[in-house]
C-alpha cells in the first residue's frame, strides 16, 4: 500500500473533481474500514481549511509533485 507521508505535495489525478490536475498537501490519513487509507488534501494554503479546500482520496489516485 503506497502512503504519503502528512506534509507531502501530491497531484490529484482523479477524472472530474474540482483539483484534478492540481497540487495539494496531505494534511492527514484515515482507515477506509476495507484496507485503504483515504488521504485528506488541503489546497489553497493560504486560505484556512473549509471544505471547499479540502479533498479526499486514495493513494492511487495521487501522484508525488
Amino acid at each position: 500500500m503506497i502512503v504519503y507521508p502528512i506534509g507531502t505535495r501530491v497531484r490529484l489525478l482523479t477524472p472530474n473533481e474540482p483539483y484534478t490536475g492540481q497540487v495539494g498537501t496531505v494534511m492527514e490519513h484515515f482507515d477506509d474500514g476495507e484496507g485503504g487509507l483515504v488521504h485528506i488534501l488541503r489546497y489553497n494554503p493560504d486560505e484556512p481549511p473549509q471544505s471547499q479546500n479540502l479533498s479526499f482520496h486514495l493513494a492511487d489516485e495521487l501522484e508525488p509533485e
